[in-house]
C-alpha cells in the first residue's frame, strides 16, 4: 500500500506541481497574464441556437 502511494505521488502529483509552478514563474517573469474568459465563453452549440432563434442575423 505505501509502494502504491509513493508510486502515485512521485508519477503524478509531483509532475503537476511542477508545470503549475513553471507556469507561475513564467508569468511572474513575463508580467503576461492568461485571459482564460474568451476560453469559456466559446460555446458554437450556442451560435447555432442562436442562429435559428434569429434567422436574420
Amino acid at each position: 500500500m505505501e509502494a502504491t502511494a509513493i508510486m502515485i505521488v512521485t508519477s503524478c502529483v509531483i509532475p503537476i506541481l511542477v508545470i503549475l509552478f513553471f507556469l507561475w514563474f513564467i508569468q511572474t517573469i513575463s508580467g503576461m497574464t492568461i485571459n482564460t474568459k474568451r476560453l469559456t465563453t466559446f460555446n458554437p452549440v450556442s451560435k447555432v441556437q442562436k442562429q435559428l432563434l434569429n434567422p436574420k442575423e
